[in-house]
């Protein structure tokens, strides 16, 4: 696989990693003041929708040498 292919691919599943985070840090804000665990729970994924949101920001804008 080269290196476009590559990008490509983790590009994809960067993009459906936010695609599911977003939906499901949605989904547990509104059950939020259910119980304890389910704030926990929004945390972490508000948590990973961070990491996620910079992958795809540092992919998308990367410059790729013709080298790689």
């Amino acid at each position: 696989m080269d290196g476009l292919a590559v990008a490509a691919s983790v590009a994809g599943v960067i993009f459906a990693g936010l695609q599911v985070t977003t939906s499901l840090v949605d989904f547990y804000s509104t059950c939020k003041s259910q119980k304890s665990d389910v704030t926990h729970t929004t945390k972490r994924l508000e948590n990973l929708l961070d990491v996620l949101q910079t992958l795809h920001f540092e992919l998308t804008n990367r410059k790729f040498r013709a080298d790689e």
